[in-house]
């Protein structure tokens, strides 16, 4: 995985503005599920408002657990940026076909991902098929 780790900060560092090498990148499998993270802090409390993301893989699936965008930078291209990032990223490293996610209630943040070809797929997910 140590690979799939440097291919993901070599991918954030072409395709996200907001990528710092001294950022906290994760790419790790257990049990058979991959789970990848990049947050601009190792330490959560400070990751509160700031850009980042944690996934899970399991079975083909992307969940996307946790997508933000630092406030100060949203609604200037950086989260498409980031979650094409993503999804090229699982899609070349692990042949992912589906993207899926709960977005977190609010009209606005459904309404990203479904400018972005995810559609609803239950009262509270969003998915986009590859």
């Amino acid at each position: 995985m140590k690979e799939a780790e440097l291919r993901l900060r070599e991918k954030l560092n072409q395709d996200f503005a907001l990528y710092d090498e001294s950022h906290w990148v994760l790419v790790l499998e257990r049990d058979g599920n991959v789970y990848a993270a990049y947050w601009q802090s190792l330490n959560r409390l400070e990751n509160i408002g700031k850009s980042g993301f944690d996934i899970q893989i399991t079975d083909g699936v992307c969940y996307i657990l946790k997508f933000e965008i630092e406030e100060s930078y949203r609604r200037k291209g950086h989260g498409t940026k980031l979650l094409r990032t993503i999804e090229d990223f699982c899609f070349t490293e692990f042949s992912v076909r589906r993207f899926q996610t709960t977005p977190s209630g609010i009209a606005k943040t459904t309404g990203f991902y479904e400018h972005r070809g995810y559609v609803s797929i239950s009262e509270f997910e969003v998915a986009k098929d590859v």
